[in-house]
């Protein structure tokens, strides 16, 4: 669904963008949503290399804006990267 907009902002942005899916609510229950995109972020780091990006030039992308965000968020405030 987002095929075309995280295209574009990894050619615009040079960076690498990884598209995050997550847990939906009602099904699944508050915070697995935000632990699923902090996990997908965490792996992208991790694993950067293995797809050939540079794990410095990483965007996250998702279809909620603010579930994507804490994923980032978190990552930097336990890792400061």
């Amino acid at each position: 669904m987002f095929d075309a907009l995280c295209r574009a902002l990894t050619h615009h942005s040079r960076a690498h963008v990884v598209s995050v899916g997550y847990s939906l609510a009602p099904k699944h229950k508050f915070p697995e949503g935000l632990e699923d995109a902090y996990a997908a972020t965490l792996w992208a780091s991790e694993h950067a290399a293995d797809f050939g990006a540079d794990s410095s030039r990483l965007a996250v992308a998702g279809e909620c804006t603010a579930v994507t965000a804490y994923g980032v968020w978190k990552q930097f405030v336990l890792f400061g990267a």
